[in-house]
């Protein structure tokens, strides 16, 4: 009898997907056999003893997307200020229920402060109903869950600067088995935007330059590009009392200081602005010479950037939110407003006695007394204040005096309008003039200097008053 003698091994496994491999606890038989054909040509089989194995335990993490801090295995920008959210799946790689601790770590291995890990409530999405988590419980094998990882980008952060996040999961059944290439980036994008101080109200002069001064302010995290700064200057109100306009522009941090009547010109000639540094703008106003008392004029600027918006780059100040501060300029101009009149005093010098005020009329050996006044009806200064009068012909000077109704201010006396004396001459100065006698000048010292100039002033609502008295010869 010819015996052929076959022996095949049968493996038996259990359902599981390929990733996990066969699940713990199952049994891995293997039972041999003998076939032969008997003396009677009967084919027969006989079974070896079992063999059994039973699977043991294996633990094992896969978080996802792998990375490191050269390849980042994802990429998020945000602004300072900004959470940024970033996605991971954790799978259980090992063929047995595990539980997982959780850690975020920067690029170096160090923990990060401010991250929060959230466990996914199934709609796939970062939001409301998700969970604050730092270890996921009995996961089966073969099982993943999506994880959220937070992180709100410092306020200070540099445009471009990245922050690196690693989520850790490390097995609760074998504290060996950790899985630590996960590292994320998260990449600060460039911030542009800028400021400006407020507006500003002030009272100006007719011909007199006013500087008012404007601080624009880096306020992002990227440096200001000079060539994209786009800027207007309006002019609201009484437009023909603005005069001339010019701007200076100086960069706090290259200390450049540029001129130009066009305030874009200046900004953009002035470079680049780094982030935190400023641009002052010195704005000189010299209202129009002819400009009336109480007209007011405005001064709108406006300042945007073209710089044009992407991932990695968010534009605050474009032309639809530009920055703007107005200047309101109001003029004050003193208003002159001079009276004189003449009264009768008789024969009284010092008209002292019965007194005709305004006359007409007069006789050899009265006394005249004239009075010229100034007030000043405007709202702004007169400046070099001083009265001048004159001896009649067919009188002879006996006295003069002056007065003021300004705080503060005192009389002083003089006979070119040049050298000033505090007391009242007793002789006047000859005129060259044939059909004008001697005359006086009075002034106001407005500055205690002891002399009247350009440096003295009739303010507002404030009078200055001559008095002189003569005999009718």
């Amino acid at each position: 009898m010819k015996k052929n003698l076959l022996i095949t091994a049968l493996l038996a496994l259990a359902t599981s997907a390929a990733a996990v491999g066969t699940a713990a606890g199952q049994t891995i038989q293997n039972i041999g056999q003998f076939e032969y054909t008997d003396f009677d040509n009967t084919s027969k089989t006989i079974d070896t003893t079992p063999v059994n194995i039973t699977v043991a335990s294996v633990y094992n993490a896969n978080v996802g997307p792998n990375g490191t801090t050269t390849a980042p295995g994802q990429t998020v920008p945000a602004a300072p200020g900004q959470t940024a959210v970033l996605t991971y799946t954790l799978t259980n790689d090992g063929n047995a229920t595990d539980s997982f601790n959780l850690t975020v770590l920067d690029g170096n291995g160090n923990p990060i402060p401010g991250t929060t890990i959230y466990l996914d409530n199934g709609d796939g999405v970062y939001g409301p109903g998700d969970t604050v988590v730092t270890s996921v419980a009995n996961l089966p094998a073969d099982q993943q869950v999506k994880l959220f990882v937070t992180y709100t980008v410092p306020a200070n952060t540099p445009g471009s600067q990245s922050t690196y996040v690693n989520l850790v999961a490390t097995s609760v059944a074998n504290g060996t088995v950790i899985d630590n290439n996960n590292v994320a980036e998260i990449s600060a994008i460039n911030v542009v935007r800028f400021t400006l101080d407020g507006d500003n109200s002030v009272n100006v002069q007719p011909n007199v330059a006013t500087q008012i001064t404007h601080t624009l302010t880096n306020t992002g995290n990227t440096p200001v590009t000079a060539a994209d700064l786009r800027a207007t200057s309006t002019i609201g109100g009484t437009a023909a009392a603005s005069g001339t306009i010019t701007y200076t522009v100086t960069n706090s941090g290259t200390g450049t200081s540029v001129s130009n009547a066009s305030l874009q010109a200046a900004l953009q000639a002035a470079g680049n602005l780094a982030a935190g540094q400023t641009y002052t703008i010195l704005v000189t106003y010299t209202p129009a010479a002819g400009a009336a008392d109480g007209q007011s004029f405005t001064n709108t600027i406006s300042v945007y950037s073209a710089t044009a918006a992407s991932t990695t780059v968010r534009n605050d100040v474009t032309s639809a939110a530009p920055v703007s501060d107005t200047d309101t300029l109001t003029v004050q101009r003193g208003t002159a407003a001079v009276t004189k009149m003449v009264d009768n005093c008789g024969t009284s010098a010092t008209c002292t006695s019965t007194i005709v005020t305004n006359s007409t009329s007069a006789k050899p050996g009265d006394y005249l007394r004239y009075t010229v006044r100034v007030t000043n009806n405007g709202s702004g200064i007169l400046k070099f204040p001083t009265l001048r009068d004159y001896v009649p012909t067919n009188t002879e000077f006996y006295s003069v005096t002056g007065s003021t109704t300004q705080t503060g201010a005192s009389i002083l006396f003089s006979a070119d309008r040049a050298t000033w004396n505090t007391a009242a001459p007793t002789t006047l100065a000859s005129s060259t003039s044939t059909t004008s006698g001697p005359f006086v000048y009075v002034g106001l010292n407005s500055n205690s200097d002891a002399t009247v100039n350009t440096s003295d002033s009739l303010s507002a609502g404030q009078n200055l008053t001559l008095v002189i008295i003569v005999k009718v010869k």
